[in-house]
């Protein structure tokens, strides 16, 4: 994991190149802002030339091409490269208001950065209510939904999955829920449009942990356990609400529902070669059993474990399990 400290060299260093080629912008605009001017000069001088029948005169040579502004070094207002720049720019200023509860819902431009994200999230959280001084305060957040193609391998070694299982880890703090949104994604939109099933699903989590109301179901399917018999592997779950079924999201981008599979998707299965293929998957009461011939000797599960994957387990009150993955295998990070 990159620490922090590593990221302020990080930056550090793209600060000087971008302040070196800052100067050589400035210098190259200022050669191009004289070259503009004897331009000027020439058209007018030539104007007079040929009213007045006398030679023309040399036009001024060009310099290089119109310099580029360079890139400020840490992407923008907005980047999560440089950490740091939203809190000083739009919550240190609120800290003396009174605060309620908070409502997250994470962009993507850390990416990159999932098992550091898993680190510094919940230190996020620990610090504004340090800092708010209203104790610990509600922090509900929304996991990252669905994005890209659909998936066509098992498992995805993409930025999103591990972003996800980062994010989940902050439910270790008092006081904090996740809105699963694994299923409403947009393929093509990283902001996607339905924001209201986002909304009923934060706002349930809030009935029940904020508000008190312990008769609202008010998350999905959570792995819970596994157990190993033989070929096959069993998956404990809670937050099973009135019971698991097979579902479907209650939105799509081209707003067509499809019709309920017959079919459990979204399982990986694997042996200790590491190696993952779609696993078979059936609801047995309270729990999922998964298997699959090219697995004789399981020992590790993953479901939904890609950018926009397939799984389709729900309980009764339609709300979709969590991606999760049984093994602690490392992770690759993106460079």
């Amino acid at each position: 994991m990159k620490a922090y400290p590593q990221r302020l060299a990080e930056y550090a260093t793209a600060k000087a190149k971008w302040d070196a080629d800052e100067r050589q912008w400035n210098a190259d605009n200022a050669k191009n802002a004289a070259y503009m001017a004897q331009m000027a000069k020439f058209n007018d001088d030539f104007a007079a030339a040929v009213k007045e029948g006398r030679q023309h005169p040399g036009k001024p040579k060009p310099p290089t091409p119109e310099p580029v502004r360079p890139d400020p070094p840490d992407g923008g207002p907005y980047s999560g490269f440089m950490v740091g720049n939203l809190y000083n720019a739009m919550i240190y200023p609120l800290f003396n208001y009174t605060m309620k509860g908070v409502l997250w819902y994470q962009g993507e431009s850390n990416d990159r950065w999932p098992q550091q994200y898993g680190v510094m999230f919940p230190i996020l959280i620990k610090d504004w209510r340090q800092h708010w001084g209203e104790g610990d305060f509600p922090f509900l957040f929304v996991q990252l939904p669905s994005i890209y193609a659909p998936a066509k391998n098992p498992v995805q070694n993409d930025p999103w999955p591990p972003m996800r299982e980062a994010q989940a880890r902050a439910l270790a703090l008092p006081n904090t829920g996740m809105a699963t949104t694994v299923d409403i994604g947009d393929p093509w939109d990283v902001h996607g449009k339905d924001k209201k099933d986002i909304g009923e699903r934060l706002a349930l989590i809030a009935r029940r942990e904020v508000y008190g109301e312990k008769s609202v179901v008010d998350y999905g399917p959570v792995f819970e356990s596994m157990k190993i018999d033989g070929a096959k592997v069993t998956i404990k779950y809670k937050g099973l609400g009135s019971g698991l079924v097979l579902g479907v999201p209650p939105w799509t981008p081209t707003h067509v529902i499809p019709p309920v599979s017959t079919e459990l998707k979204g399982f990986a299965i694997a042996g200790s070669d590491q190696k993952w293929f779609w696993a078979r998957a059936e609801i047995k009461g309270d729990r999922v059993v998964v298997w699959s011939a090219d697995v004789p000797k399981p020992v590790a599960v993953r479901y939904d474990w890609a950018d926009n994957p397939p799984g389709n387990l729900y309980n009764k009150e339609k709300l979709p399990a969590t991606p999760f993955r049984t093994d602690d295998w490392p992770i690759p990070e993106r460079k």
